[in-house]
């Protein structure tokens, strides 16, 4: 049975001047960063009064979790959430962590203002590691092409692409060749689609300067009712990942809507907003 174990002692918390839409807001940007540490946030709460934390978010952890360095598998959940408490208390982020299980690693990390929730989103972000990072800035340039990129995550030290379906597929080989048209394949049968993967897989592999593998995948007569057509990408390493995020971003162009602008190798691989609370705290 879950248990709840509490990190330290208990943070009197105060609903701040900020909006119920800026702690909205706020807790978007910290279920973001959280993902892209690779974390699983599973339920949100908005405060809405006073005594009540602005944000409060839980989360399962599939390894040492945001600021918690080391290897944590062998230590039980309350510990794991002492030690995040102390790196929030060390930068000065009012905020409570807890433990929800003693076995399974489930926290809640309750924020006393939306002010501290970007700070702690921003902390969160200035932390990834570079798998992380590089895999939240390719998710970040797929969805800005209106591709979903529901499977882009780190896989040991490499970037893990995933399946997209048939349709996001035709998007992409669109976007990076330009003027791409692909209206004469027939994606109904397994050689439309064996054409669509390896056009797409000489594309991702030039681009990234190194092979991606792309794989028909299509649904098979007992699984077509559920699922759509799919190729599936392979793994590749950061520094190519972030080379693929580049070419899409820039060769999405004006039709880009969350990404604002392509950066180069040399630039920081984190949202642009990671700076500025640290710059007010």
């Amino acid at each position: 049975m879950a248990t709840e174990s509490q990190a330290s002692t208990t943070v009197q918390f105060r609903v701040s001047d900020a909006t119920f839409a800026e702690r909205r807001s706020a807790s978007v940007e910290l279920e973001t960063a959280l993902r892209a540490a690779g974390m699983l946030p599973y339920a949100t709460w908005i405060g809405r009064s006073n005594g009540d934390p602005a944000v409060m978010v839980h989360f399962s952890v599939n390894s040492a979790p945001p600021l918690v360095h080391g290897d944590v598998g062998q230590l039980p959940a309350p510990d794991v959430a002492s030690a995040l408490q102390r790196e929030l208390s060390a930068h000065g982020i009012e905020a409570h962590v807890t433990a929800l299980d003693r076995i399974w690693l489930a926290l809640r990390i309750a924020v006393d203002s939306a002010r501290d929730t970007r700070r702690l989103a921003a902390l969160v972000m200035r932390n990834l590691t570079e798998q992380h990072a590089a895999a939240h800035r390719l998710r970040t340039a797929l969805i800005g092409a209106d591709i979903k990129a529901n499977e882009v995550c780190t896989e040991g030290n490499e970037v893990s692409i995933g399946d997209i379906t048939a349709t996001d597929a035709v998007t992409l080989v669109e976007i990076l060749e330009g003027n791409g048209d692909v209206s004469g394949l027939d994606l109904g049968n397994w050689r439309g689609l064996e054409i669509l993967a390896n056009r797409l897989c000489e594309h991702l592999t030039e681009i990234a300067g190194g092979v991606v593998s792309v794989f028909a995948n299509p649904a098979c007569s007992s699984c077509s009712s559920t699922r759509d057509d799919e190729v599936t990408l392979g793994a590749t390493t950061p520094e190519r990942a972030r080379r693929l995020a580049n070419a899409i971003e820039q060769a999405n162009g004006p039709h880009r809507h969350l990404v604002q602008r392509p950066l180069s190798d040399n630039e920081s691989a984190l949202p642009r907003f990671t700076d500025r609370y640290f710059e007010e705290a």
